[in-house]
């Protein structure tokens, strides 16, 4: 999984569209999400991140 901030939602989606084009690929969702920080998107769109968080647990 790999995540990547854009200046602009429209710059995000734009590039997603491209990538869903090239994605031959049914494992793997592309996604755009807004979000003002990176662990609000970890709280709100967990999904994403799970095999991250089994793998790489958060530091308590």
């Amino acid at each position: 999984m790999s995540v990547k901030e854009y200046s602009s939602l429209t710059e995000a989606a734009r590039t997603r569209a491209v990538l869903d084009e090239r994605n031959d690929d049914s494992g793997v969702d592309i996604a755009t999400i807004a979000a003002p920080r990176l662990e609000s998107l970890r709280h709100t769109h967990a999904r994403y991140f799970y095999r991250e968080d089994v793998l790489f647990p958060a530091a308590s």
